[in-house]
């Protein structure tokens, strides 16, 4: 329906697909509008947090602070309020946090799920607050929106290995019998690695030449394998493949257009790199690595309840961390030699201690001209936790983190411990 707000909003999340950002703004405000004349509920607030991204992403700063202390006078959002804490330290209801500290006490929830969305945002914009104000407040509200979302969130690691060890087993069982055209895949960029290990900083790199459309992170092709692996058909798996080769590229056509390189960069598609190779062998990954510690700090600053689920805890973070590990060398050590000529192995701490030659690795690599500077780099936005850093000047800052020391050890000894178990599962 034309005038239903869900079809502006739905054409919205369009134009940002498509960075018109400009666009997407104008269609945000007018659902925005039609939700305010139908009344319609809008207790979740995903078109407030839509329309506050389009603004970042249009660098409508001015408009933006306006329209969260609008929204916020009128009815909280802690959603809202985690995005801002991240993007502007200095809105006026920022720096009066003895009120926001209030709405911890102050509602009632019918659900879990509810408490949990509502408390976690509250928990982790404070924390976010308190960062250069109060290390020790910073680090607490940290802890208590981690330990929420984990009493909430339902994620068994351990059966996830198993999922790992499957695909494994059926890559090395289909590996010398899948022919796809040589053409599939040519021009498709795929930037992997941990989620918080520099994907997005990859991501605007690559995205800084004009032959280079970013897709940003699609869940398509994962979705596709995901299918692929745990139906996996002994009589029909060739063809399955070839579907996957077929379907893919139909689906980012319509953002990629008439540039030469597209760019998928959902971290997690490191798990699928071989198969991925197999059914689209023109492709070309970047993979990026980070400091083990350096990476587990990032992600326990980040509110993921329904993504990144092992983010909650140290422990899950070491497991996850080491399954990475575990994964990457099983590609380099698997998948064919001309393969692994198309994957560019990078180093968060490389790249950010000398951007240049990062920058010319990327370039003669890909074969396009890339730019490092936060000038050239400004047009580009990403949706994902890394929003309020990529557009600044690449920095050396979260190198050899001291954060949450106390918990270090442990990490150390778990990630070593599950790197053991992955090593004697591979004899």
């Amino acid at each position: 329906q034309p005038h239903h707000p869900f079809a502006y909003m739905h054409m919205g999340e369009v134009q940002m697909k498509l960075r018109d950002f400009k666009s997407a703004v104008q269609l945000y405000e007018k659902s925005i509008e039609l939700f305010h004349i139908n009344k319609f509920a809008t207790e979740d607030s995903q078109i407030h947090i839509a329309y506050a991204e389009s603004l970042i992403a249009d660098s409508q700063m001015e408009k933006l602070l306006s329209f969260y202390n609008k929204t916020q006078d009128n009815n909280f959002d802690p959603t809202l309020f985690y995005l801002m804490a991240a993007v502007n330290r200095n809105v006026s209801v920022l720096n009066n946090p003895t009120k926001i500290e209030q709405y911890l006490k102050k509602k009632n929830f019918s659900n879990l799920y509810q408490k949990t969305f509502f408390l976690s945002g509250i928990y982790f914009g404070l924390a976010r607050y308190f960062e250069k104000e109060d290390q020790k407040k910073s680090d607490d509200y940290y802890h208590e929106g981690n330990k929420l979302i984990l009493s909430f969130q339902r994620f068994n690691l351990f059966q996830f290995q198993k999922n790992l060890l499957k695909i494994k087993l059926i890559y090395n069982k289909i590996k010398n019998h899948i022919q796809v055209n040589n053409n599939y895949g040519e021009g498709i960029i795929f930037i992997v690695g941990m989620p918080r290990s520099g994907t997005t900083l990859v991501e605007s790199i690559v995205a800084s030449d004009n032959n280079v459309f970013s897709g940003g992170e699609l869940t398509s092709l994962q979705g596709l394998f995901k299918r692929f692996i745990f139906n996996f058909d002994e009589k029909n798996y060739i063809q399955d493949v070839d579907q996957i080769a077929r379907t893919y590229p139909d689906r980012i056509n319509f953002l990629k257009k008439d540039k030469k390189y597209f760019i998928d960069k959902l971290p997690e598609n490191y798990f699928y790199m071989g198969l991925i190779k197999l059914a689209l062998p023109r492709a070309k990954f970047i993979h990026i690595n980070r400091d083990p510690w350096d990476n587990a700090i990032s992600l326990y600053k980040q509110r993921y309840i329904r993504n990144v689920h092992y983010s909650s805890s140290f422990f899950g973070i070491a497991i996850q961390l080491a399954n990475h590990k575990n994964m990457i060398e099983f590609w380099k050590q698997n998948i064919s030699e001309a393969s692994l000529k198309d994957v560019l192995f990078l180093n968060y701490e490389d790249l950010v201690s000398n951007p240049s030659v990062g920058a010319k690795l990327i370039d003669n690599f890909i074969g396009i001209n890339v730019k490092i500077s936060p000038e050239d780099r400004s047009s580009f936005f990403s949706n994902t936790a890394s929003m309020s850093q990529v557009r600044s000047a690449i920095h050396q800052k979260s190198l050899k983190k001291n954060d949450f020391i106390d918990f270090k050890r442990q990490f150390e000894i778990d990630f070593e411990q599950q790197l053991l178990f992955w090593n004697s599962s591979n004899q």
